[in-house]
């Protein structure tokens, strides 16, 4: 099998798929997020275009990190209108090449508290990350309905979400 093959097979594949054909190196470790687990809606996220990108040749303001956009979605909620969502973003700050051997040590989250307004309803909205600048995954700790009931995350019930590993670099050829 071609290199370039083996390559965009790896790069594709499932990150906890990896982690397994990789095992034996020290080169690189791969963590999948906690699986979501009697979640009450379905919650997902992706990055926002051109989220990740950062140009290299006009950096941000002096002790500005750069920022990570994300799109969250709400899906098929129960009867009620959510009205207030607190969530939790897990990901690394500051930090650009860490040893495979390192501990968790370096993770950093970054909790935001979204609510409704009355012409925006809590379906698809959007977050910029400030601490975080690599991004692993979400979690969905808090969430309020119109009618006044709450959910929180349990050890039996917790929502997570994990946006593509996917970004985009631009690069320039000189």
């Amino acid at each position: 099998m071609r290199s370039s093959s083996l390559f965009l097979m790896l790069l594709l594949a499932p990150p906890a798929l990896v982690a397994q054909t990789s095992a034996g190196s020290t080169s690189a470790v791969f963590t999948a997020p906690p699986a979501s687990q009697a979640c009450p809606i379905n919650f997902s996220v992706k990055r926002t275009p051109n989220s990740g990108l950062v140009a290299v040749d006009h950096p941000n303001a002096p002790g500005e990190p750069p920022a990570q956009g994300l799109e969250l979605n709400f899906r098929n909620p129960p009867p009620s209108p959510i009205v207030k969502a607190e969530i939790t973003v897990h990901g690394m700050s500051g930090v650009h090449m860490v040893p495979a051997a390192a501990q968790k040590g370096s993770d950093s989250t970054e909790t935001f508290v979204l609510a409704a307004s009355e012409d925006s309803p809590l379906l698809h909205p959007s977050i910029w990350t400030t601490k975080v600048n690599a991004v692993a995954w979400l979690e969905l700790t808090r969430i309020e309905y119109a009618n006044g009931t709450t959910w929180q995350s349990s050890a039996e019930s917790r929502c997570t979400a994990a946006p593509s590993l996917l970004v985009l670099v631009d690069s320039v050829a000189r």
